[in-house]
């Protein structure tokens, strides 16, 4: 008797697994009308999204006027973490507006990873980015109250104020709108957020 297993156990031992894939549609295999109606439908998704940003920009913009107009405001109060608050969230839908109609001026993006009418450049409007377009406004106002509070903490900006005075809201406004807007470096490529 020999050692060595004979052809019949090995074939008992070892296990063959096929796995038969179905077929996908190649993503360059679209007809015109599919075509159509794929741009049919992303182009209601990005008209919902741009409405969206904009009545998130309108808004804002109209609160923020009328805490402004009070001629009592101090930025201590809570007319000033609002204002923080809403200045934040008109910043990032602003920054969500400019993304959102980047990707749609260049193009579109269907669920199969079709894009539409050009592969380049990549970053086209797709609808599997929609939630993080609506989401975006409120993670601005977040922030606008976290710089509220860094900055009145002096943890953002350690300034010693001789006079005792706190920040006017002017400056309060600036860096809650500020922190989401890219800056370019010398190159012109988008660097760091300000």
């Amino acid at each position: 008797m020999t050692n060595e297993p004979d052809k019949e156990s090995k074939k008992l031992s070892t296990i063959e697994v096929t796995v038969k894939l179905t077929p996908t549609k190649d993503k360059t295999e679209m007809s015109k009308d599919e075509i159509s109606e794929e741009v049919k439908k992303i182009k209601i998704f990005a008209f919902i999204v741009v409405i969206w940003l904009v009545l998130l920009i309108i808004a804002p913009i109209g609160f923020g006027a009328v805490l402004l107009g009070d001629d009592n405001m101090n930025p201590d109060s809570m007319k000033g973490i609002l204002l923080c608050i809403i200045v934040g969230t008109l910043g990032s839908s602003i920054s969500a507006l400019v993304s959102a109609a980047d990707r749609i001026s260049k193009g579109w993006e269907f669920p199969n990873g079709y894009k539409y009418p050009e592969p380049e450049p990549s970053d086209k409007f797709v609808a599997r980015m929609i939630p993080f377009f609506l989401i975006r406004p409120f993670l601005g106002s977040a922030m606008g109250l976290i710089v509220y509070v860094g900055i009145k903490s002096g943890y953002l900006i350690a300034v010693k104020n001789a006079d005792g005075k706190a920040f006017s809201l002017e400056a309060l406004i600036f860096f809650c709108i500020s922190w989401r807007f890219p800056c370019q470096n010398s190159y012109g490529e988008d660097a760091n957020y300000v």
